[in-house]
């Protein structure tokens, strides 16, 4: 049990999925839900609310708003508690973090667009950057918090180095993945993007700043372990369909790849394939995608391991465990599943989750684009006991699911209503005839 967590960024994607596994895994007894709402949503964090008040009562409802006093939620003997603020506020979060005596902070909250920051960096760099400073100042100057987890991206990795220049740092260690080689935790950093380097820069600021506690001796308050999570590429929803994806409006021309294959079922788009000329087995790039519920309870995993142990040691099944800890540990893990896939297997996969032929076009590569990444998942597995669950067959069928409730989109042998009619089927009129699906009123609990 972590405690009292506090979550920055709640109302976010994998923010509002952390809690869920939080909830889920009975992990904490008060959850502290801090987002300012400028990019999270409000019936994000209403989701939550209902999703604890349902494990409470026992039900299995995915949707629907509950019971509440004031700002407290109760369910699972776990406490959720709103607070609409400024996670960069040093005061107000120092203040907070004491007054709910907060062991585990999971820090989330960032924008999260490679576009976006090539295009104003400063405001990246300004709420990653600087905004992560923060919320570590706040974290050391409470003395109560344990543990930080950090959320990262493998984008500071930037395009990796050959496998054939780096040997030592590349492992072709999957049978089912010939061509594709895992980047472990000790692969050089070399951002690509605005993004990226925000991210690293507040990586190195934190552990530099937990480094300066350490040397102040083990009395030090401010002292506490940090994790830091890379992981690669996040898709696919709560298959309870309690919470998913939910992008501002402001940020839909930066896409994600899998609202894009949606997009191109329902006729909106055609979905763009950039490069069928790479090295790979099919000519198209590799990722390592993994899905956001699995992301999510690694999240737990490394928090419950670094918070309730420290050094690693051999355990006798041959895992890594790590024992009886002091304050000061810090650690860095990839997460993903340590298997490749190609854009066209991306599509393919989705294709079977929607039942749909996805209209697609193959256009040159973008620069700096790399071949193949893939993450080499292994130290998160031996030092924190988890691992990746869902196939990628999976995360497109969850993604779908939530994408076409979202949109009002239903199968046939799903609820009432008229054959879907496209709001681009002039523009798309042959690939609308091909979709199966109907459209129904909106959500009513959204």
């Amino acid at each position: 049990m972590l405690g009292c967590v506090a979550v920055t960024g709640a109302a976010g994607y994998i923010a509002s999925h952390t809690v869920l596994a939080l909830v889920d895994a009975r992990a904490a007894s008060r959850i502290l839900l801090i987002d300012n709402l400028s990019r999270g949503s409000q019936k994000t964090l209403r989701r939550l609310g209902a999703a604890v008040a349902a494990a409470q009562s026992g039900k299995s409802e995915n949707s629907g708003e509950s019971e509440s006093s004031d700002n407290l939620v109760y369910g699972h003997e776990c406490e959720l508690v709103e607070c609409v603020q400024d996670c960069g506020d040093v005061d107000a979060m120092t203040r907070l973090l004491r007054e709910h005596s907060v062991s585990t902070l999971f820090h989330f909250a960032s924008p999260c667009y490679v576009g976006e920051s090539v295009r104003n960096p400063r405001f990246y760099y300004e709420a990653v950057t600087h905004t992560s400073t923060n919320v570590m100042a706040a974290a050391q100057a409470a003395g109560c918090v344990r543990t930080l987890v950090y959320s990262s991206t493998c984008a500071t990795y930037g395009n990796p180095p050959d496998a054939l220049d780096s040997p030592e740092l590349f492992h072709d260690r999957y049978e089912c993945e010939r061509d594709v080689v895992g980047v472990d935790e000790h692969c050089r950093t070399k951002p690509e993007s605005p993004y990226g380097r925000s991210k690293l820069m507040a990586e190195q600021i934190l552990q530099d700043m937990n480094d300066a506690a350490n040397a102040a001796g083990a009395s030090s308050a401010s002292r506490l372990n940090l994790v830091i999570l890379r992981y690669f590429n996040v898709i696919g929803s709560d298959p309870q369909m309690r919470v998913g994806p939910r992008w501002p409006a402001s940020c839909a021309q930066y896409g994600r790849v899998v609202d894009m294959l949606f997009s191109a079922v329902l006729g909106e788009r055609t979905f763009r394939v950039f490069g069928d000329d790479f090295e790979t087995r099919d000519g198209t790039a590799i990722r390592d995608y993994v899905h956001v519920s699995d992301l999510a309870s690694a999240h737990v995993a490394a928090a419950t391991a670094l918070t309730t142990s420290g050094n690693p040691s051999e355990n006798g099944n041959g895992n890594t465990e790590i024992a009886a800890p002091e304050r000061g540990v810090a650690r860095v893990y990839n997460v993903g599943t340590s298997r490749g896939y190609s854009v066209l297997e991306l599509l393919r996969a989705a294709e079977r989750a929607s039942g749909c032929t996805i209209p697609h076009s193959v256009e040159s590569r973008r620069d700096g684009d790399p071949e193949r990444v893939v993450a080499d998942a292994g130290r998160i597995k031996r030092e924190c006991n988890w691992t990746s669950r869902h196939t990628l067959d999976d995360m497109l069928a969850h993604h779908w699911a939530w994408f076409r409730r979202e949109r009002g989109v239903f199968h046939d042998d799903d609820e009432d209503g008229d054959m879907i009619q496209n709001a681009q089927a002039d523009k798309a009129q042959t690939h609308a005839s091909q979709i199966p699906y109907r459209r129904a009123a909106a959500d009513s609990c959204d």
